[in-house]
């Protein structure tokens, strides 16, 4: 099933220009509404796209690389890692690592997850409790609302936020299906990257590259 919605998503280009045709300050009024409900520290705003295609049984998973700060995103097959793509990263997964939902559509009917990332079990536990619980149904409620009458419901969606605030662009392996995510000053060079996460206060935290493929 996580395959089939992932397929359904836009390019990231594609997903980016819906945007310019809102006139209103989305970033402000959707970040309002994450302050409103107390959230802000652990969720972010995310532009909804793919880079691949996947099978149904198939997860795109953000995984640390041991030893590094650099995090890289992977594809499991039905919640576990090619083994190739764990030696070949050096990838930062134990026996009580798990696979949980890390960006979400979220629809009247309820939260659609469409990619994931592998954590320690109790990292899980406290971002369920810190993010997931609290996105009850008055929160869908309001944020379906508000983007219903922008026609982006399927367009922006939320994100769960990592512990560090520095701007991560991503640039892509297509023949392995991998994205690598670097930290980097996102400055006088913006016109080159589109934003794909933002903070409740219009930070931007996450962004691909314009050409983003990589060897």
């Amino acid at each position: 099933m996580a395959g089939f919605h992932y397929n359904s998503l836009p390019p990231v280009e594609e997903a980016s220009k819906a945007l310019n045709e809102v006139e209103d300050d989305y970033l402000s009024i959707l970040g309002q509404l994450l302050i409103k409900y107390g959230v802000q520290s652990h969720l972010g705003i995310s532009l909804v796209h793919r880079h691949f295609r996947l099978e149904d049984d198939e997860q795109l998973t953000r995984v640390r690389v041991r030893q590094s700060d650099e995090v890289i995103s992977t594809v499991f097959k039905n919640g576990i890692p090619d083994s190739r793509i764990v030696k070949d990263y050096d990838l930062l997964i134990s026996q009580s690592s798990k696979v949980v939902p890390s960006m979400f559509i979220i629809r009247h009917s309820g939260i659609i997850p469409y990619e994931f990332c592998c954590i320690e079990e109790e990292d899980a536990n406290m971002l369920y409790f810190n993010s997931l619980s609290r996105i009850d149904d008055d929160f869908i409620s309001e944020w379906v609302t508000i983007l219903d009458g922008w026609k982006l419901v399927d367009r922006l969606g939320l994100a769960i936020l990592n512990d560090n605030s520095t701007c991560e662009v991503e640039a892509m392996c297509s023949d392995k299906r991998v994205r690598i995510f670097r930290q980097c000053a996102f400055g006088d060079d913006k016109a080159e990257y589109i934003p794909t996460v933002w903070m409740a206060a219009g930070q931007v935290l996450q962004a691909c590259q314009k050409d983003e493929h990589t060897s």
